[in-house]
């Protein structure tokens, strides 16, 4: 997304605060699906965000971290919790399921692990999810696309934290997507056997009654890199688009009927394929 662009979001969610049409303490995170430590212009959208006295969760794979972490450090008043998708706890496994080098797994972790020691806070904002790496177990779980060994992802987190500062939270993480954090048929149509059978919307329904991912359809805004606005970040493709920045103001967008109309839409299409609906 342009710079001038993203500030001027900043710009107008401000005066929707003021107005009190936007809660004063919203979250506003700097992608859904885009890994933001990429960005190349990540350090001038964090000096914006803190003229504008935001402070943002960051998700990423963090293959990019050891290029990225003194930004970080920099910024550290700007960074909220900092989310890393790994999976796997070793470099031999990480190589099979994200087809990346070796030195790229000891890279993340020796990145984190200077995170911490050079800024202590971090060690509590930071947590490692060991991602979509379940097979059946008793409360339902299940692995979308490997054949995975029983217990091969608490294997994995033990694994990991012989590697990483015992500050930094580790756990395992539901599985949206497979274990190479890649979108698969699986991962976007998540109504695909089994995992239809673990959420709370009956078979056979023609109308979600709402989502329990944070209410994403009626509470949040969903503004692409080239400032469209789509009803839900779970849409991958983009196909729900309904406004665009560069004719409308966030305020307008945000009360216009067409969003109520869209809403009404996915309940009846794309919510039925989502876990988070019910």
């Amino acid at each position: 997304m342009p710079l001038k662009m993203f500030e001027g979001i900043l710009e107008q969610l401000n005066e929707m605060k003021e107005l009190r049409v936007a809660d004063k303490n919203l979250t506003l995170w700097l992608a859904a699906y885009g890994d933001p430590l990429f960005d190349e212009l990540l350090e001038a959208r964090l000096k914006l965000l803190r003229n504008y006295h935001y402070r943002v969760p960051i998700v990423t794979n963090a293959v990019n971290l050891a290029l990225t972490y003194k930004i970080l450090l920099k910024y550290s008043d700007v960074v909220g919790n900092l989310s890393v998708n790994i999976p796997a706890g070793n470099p031999m496994d990480y190589n099979r399921y994200t087809l990346n080098p070796d030195f790229i797994f000891f890279n993340i972790v020796e990145s984190l692990n200077i995170l911490v020691m050079s800024d202590s806070s971090f060690g509590t904002r930071i947590k490692v999810n060991v991602n979509g790496a379940y097979t059946h177990d008793e409360n339902g779980r299940c692995q979308l696309k490997f054949n995975l060994a029983d217990g091969d992802t608490d294997s994995q987190v033990e694994q990991l934290r012989e590697h990483l500062c015992e500050e930094i939270c580790i756990s395992d993480a539901r599985p949206l997507c497979d274990r190479a954090g890649l979108l698969s048929r699986v991962a976007i149509d998540n109504s695909a056997m089994p995992n239809r059978l673990n959420w709370n919307l009956p078979v056979g329904a023609e109308k979600a009654s709402g989502c329990n991912g944070g209410d994403r359809l009626k509470s949040w805004l969903h503004i692409t890199n080239t400032g469209k606005i789509i009803a839900c970040c779970q849409d991958y493709l983009e196909t729900t688009v309904f406004a665009d920045l560069s004719d409308m103001r966030l305020i307008d967008i945000w009360n216009s009927p067409e969003r109520e109309k869209v809403e009404d839409r996915m309940l009846k299409s794309m919510c039925l394929k989502c876990c988070f609906s019910f």
